[in-house]
């Protein structure tokens, strides 16, 4: 079995290498093509990765790598990226047809008013954080101890904290191509760290410092390499400080087992497997797809919605009443898919996927003028590399209020582009 193990982790990683490259011959003409956007984010994923499908299940589960519902759960995963790539293909190959930029969406920016702009939402940043860290905490003491603000005295005001972490990430990434000078953005990166370091998770930090270094790649930065070698270890040491820090490493308590606890991604799909090929959870038939929908609809604006739709399931299957406590562990790959048609479901619906086919064929739109001046200069490119690539941008927002969140920034971003500014 543990010849499976090797093949399925070998044919789960090239997939995503083959992803990968397709995606990077998009620069393969371009100034450091061999470290471009798509590279710096597998670079600092793959650490991760590694542990969630490599390392934390084998030793969690019974019997490690000759588990076979955790060598189907990574197989099954494998199919669905398969398809997914296939996707991809196939929404580049439409959207490569079409070129928006040269329609009316070719909406001109101007430097200073880009400047204003992200003062302003930098304001609305710090009053979102005002308010939430105001609700019971305390300004003050959140400022001292963000981490325990982040864990303990977020509820009642969470909102506040899904607005602060998207009006920061829209101010950094107007000012990271609005500024003239390079000099000026690596200056004024570490208050924007520390302002993300505020947020309560040095995750948030770590999703900056990655942002900035493809911002300088896109700027054609002549030190990028240097810049990536004092970078990446200092990412490195902030994925640590953040892995040890959740899993417990300041009470005292944890050992090996928290820590691969942390990493338990595919434990709950292969104990989903199981029980399906034991025949003890049967199949939803659709239930879980057309359920999902009411993911769409807030609480807050129908205060009946159901606990249990979608994957949620699932959930309840193997954890009564967790859903309805807020707590909903994660099935790692397409168990939502699988659970309600088998592997044709994950095939189908994975390549029928409305939402992903918006996103490749928007992705495709923005590779194709995907250079500085391009995305500085218009509007409607720059809002797609907002909504693609700015770190922790519409975090915790769900369709469709995501949408409604990046059409206000987007007015704004057009009023303050319109409005005149007397002397």
């Amino acid at each position: 079995m543990s010849f499976l193990f090797v093949i399925n982790i070998f044919i789960y990683f090239y997939l995503q290498f083959i992803k990968l490259r397709y995606l990077s011959s998009y620069f393969k003409n371009r100034k450091f093509a061999g470290t471009n956007p798509f590279i710096i984010l597998f670079i600092f994923k793959l650490p991760v990765d590694i542990f969630k499908v490599v390392i934390g299940p084998p030793f969690i589960l019974e019997s490690g790598i000759d588990n076979i519902y955790y060598n189907i759960a990574i197989l099954i995963t494998s199919v669905s990226l398969l398809v997914d790539y296939l996707l991809l293909r196939f929404a580049f190959l439409v959207s490569n047809k079409y070129t928006f930029t040269s329609y009316n969406l070719n909406i001109k920016t101007r430097y200073s008013k880009m400047i204003y702009a992200s003062i302003v939402f930098y304001f609305l940043f710090f009053l979102s954080f005002f308010l939430l860290s105001s609700s019971s905490f305390g300004f003050l003491n959140w400022i001292k101890d963000p981490r325990t603000g982040y864990q303990l005295h977020r509820m009642g005001a969470g909102q506040f904290w899904v607005f602060a972490i998207s009006f920061l990430s829209v101010s950094f990434t107007i000012f990271a191509f609005s500024v003239k000078k390079n000099i000026n953005l690596i200056m004024l990166l570490v208050p924007y760290l520390y302002s993300a370091y505020l947020l309560g998770s040095k995750g948030i930090v770590l999703e900056f410092l990655v942002f900035f270094l493809i911002v300088l790649w896109i700027r054609r930065f002549k030190n990028l390499r240097k810049i990536f070698l004092i970078t990446v270890p200092l990412a490195f040491l902030l994925m640590i400080i953040n892995f040890f820090t959740s899993a417990g490493y300041n009470s005292g308590t944890m050992d090996y087992k928290s820590i691969l606890s942390y990493f338990d991604y595919y434990v709950n799909s292969a104990m989903y497997y199981k029980e399906y090929y034991a025949g003890g959870i049967d199949l939803f038939y659709g239930k879980i797809y057309f359920s999902e929908f009411w993911s769409l609809v807030p609480r807050g604006f129908y205060p009946n919605k159901p606990y249990i739709y979608g994957i949620i399931h699932v959930n309840e299957y193997f954890f009564p009443g967790a859903a309805e406590a807020t707590n909903t562990p994660a099935f790692g790959g397409p168990v939502n898919y699988f659970a309600d048609f088998g592997i044709l479901g994950v095939v189908v619906l994975t390549f029928l996927d409305p939402f992903k086919f918006i996103y490749y064929f928007f992705l495709c739109q923005l590779l194709k003028s995907y250079d500085y001046e391009s995305i500085k200069n218009n509007l409607f490119l720059f809002l797609l590399f907002l909504f693609f690539t700015a770190p922790f941008f519409l975090f915790s927002l769900s369709f469709p209020l995501n949408m409604i969140f990046l059409f206000m920034v987007a007015m704004i971003l057009l009023f303050m582009n319109k409005i005149r500014f007397s002397k």
